[in-house]
């Protein structure tokens, strides 16, 4: 069950709680994929359009833009 979240940003800092159900837990998740020996410290997730799901990797192998603005 997909169900739609809207959040507003404030100019004051606010905590926000999101809920999705009884997923807390991003490995719950169907479309994001651990690898047998678990998460590597400091991985990130990167989607991978021939599975359709999100990985867990610590190295980007694929070619990638980081856009970080403008200054």
């Amino acid at each position: 069950m997909i169900n739609n979240v809207k959040v507003t940003v404030a100019n004051t800092p606010k905590v926000i709680t999101v809920s999705s159900g009884n997923v807390n837990s991003l490995s719950k998740l169907t479309d994001v994929s651990i690898p047998d020996g678990g998460v590597p410290d400091a991985a990130l997730l990167q989607y991978d359009a021939a599975t359709g799901s999100w990985t867990s990797t610590n190295i980007i192998d694929r070619g990638i833009t980081i856009n970080c603005g403008s200054y």
